[in-house]
């Protein structure tokens, strides 16, 4: 049985990633509300936090249309890195949305997922103070 709680596209777009005092590009495998699973030859440690954008693209020309969030490294392995998203703004958590949406075929799927999720985080959060 699946055990995962949020949908998983596969996605392959850049990924760049700055981590401490590192910088570098990687392509994306998958990509969920979440977080991501990057191909790199970049080694970072399980904790890291790092700022990561995607530039999304199109057919004829780069558009203008980006996610930005801050991740934790959850996952190292030779030549991957997995991501746990920890926050990132409006605009850019409305475009990752809309590509897990588009791409898994099921809008109220992601959505539930999505408001199942912020009400888990206000209870972890009530639970902790």
């Amino acid at each position: 049985m699946e055990k995962r709680r949020f949908v998983r596209v596969p996605l392959k777009v850049e990924a760049y990633v700055s981590c401490r005092s590192i910088a570098f590009k990687g392509e994306v495998a998958n990509l969920s509300l979440n977080g991501m699973f990057i191909a790199c030859n970049e080694t970072l440690e399980e904790g890291d936090i790092a700022r990561i954008t995607l530039y999304l693209t199109g057919t004829s020309r780069r558009l203008d249309v980006s996610i930005t969030a801050n991740g934790r490294v959850i996952r190292v392995g030779e030549g991957m890195v997995a991501f746990q998203f920890q926050d990132m703004d409006l605009d850019s958590f409305a475009q990752l949305r809309n590509i897990i949406s588009f791409n898994a075929g099921d809008a109220d799927r992601v959505i539930n997922e999505f408001m199942h999720a912020v009400v888990l985080a206000d209870h972890e959060e009530r639970k902790a103070s």
